[in-house]
């Protein structure tokens, strides 16, 4: 596959229907020019899901000479996930981390309007303020780990498209949610309702949605969920109210 074929297909062009290919050659995607570097004998599955797109990285094919060529058993997925921010406040979460195990918020939220702010939040010391301005945050050093939600203020006067590109592990994936409130996500590139779908375990008091400006409030109780059980978002950050401490298996 020619490189202007990989582009092609990484800038999600809509008329374009294919949902799973390989990419025979391909090393790195470039979030800024949007395109990958075709640099190496590496081979990629990619799935794209809506506006995101997954590479599963395979070894190099045992033999390039076979049709279809044999690949080893996949180590990583990298993602590449679409993220549209509103005016405003919103809350976010992230699912990603670099290769070499760097959870560093400047590493993976690269292309924002200059001018936000970023907030996480902790129940035992409150918010840590981040700002990005001129290309780049305040604190590069700040880690933002998959399964934290954080509040993130756009100040561009509309919504603000971007990508972020990391590492989903194929291992299983254990987030450890204290009781008291929490500000968590999804810890993997996953949407849905957060007991049925996300497998969230019993436990979990109340749940905090924040969209348009206001709030929606859920309440477990009894084994039913008042309000209708909360649909997460995959890059939905959101306040949760535990009772005890929760172990959520993904």
């Amino acid at each position: 596959m020619f490189a202007q074929d990989i582009e092609r297909h990484i800038a999600w062009n809509p008329q374009d229907d294919a949902d799973f290919f390989v990419v025979e050659y391909g090393d790195k995607y470039d979030s800024l020019t949007n395109s990958l570097t075709v640099t190496s004998n590496e081979a990629f599955i990619i799935v794209k899901d809506g506006q995101d797109l997954f590479l599963t990285v395979k070894a190099a094919a045992i033999t390039g000479l076979t049709n279809p060529p044999v690949y080893s058993l996949p180590s990583q997925t990298i993602a590449i996930l679409h993220y549209e921010i509103p005016n405003g406040y919103s809350i976010i979460s992230s699912q990603l981390y670099r290769e070499t195990n760097s959870y560093k918020l400047s590493q993976i939220f690269t292309n924002l309007p200059s001018g936000s702010f970023f907030y996480k939040y902790s129940h035992l010391g409150g918010y840590s303020i981040n700002v990005f301005e001129f290309n780049e945050w305040l604190d590069n050093g700040q880690d933002f780990y998959p399964g934290e939600g954080a509040w993130i203020y756009n100040p561009k006067g509309t919504s603000h498209k971007f990508h972020a590109w990391g590492v989903v592990p194929h291992t299983h994936t254990n987030t450890l949610v204290a009781s008291n409130f929490q500000l968590i996500g999804t810890a993997v590139p996953k949407a849905g309702l957060l007991s049925t779908e996300l497998k969230y375990p019993n436990g979990a008091r109340y749940v905090y949605l924040f969209s348009s400006g206001g709030w929606k409030i859920h309440e477990y109780d009894l084994g039913e969920w008042y309000g209708g059980e909360p649909y997460i978002k995959r890059s939905e950050g959101f306040f949760i109210y535990n009772e005890k401490p929760i172990n959520w298996v993904w």
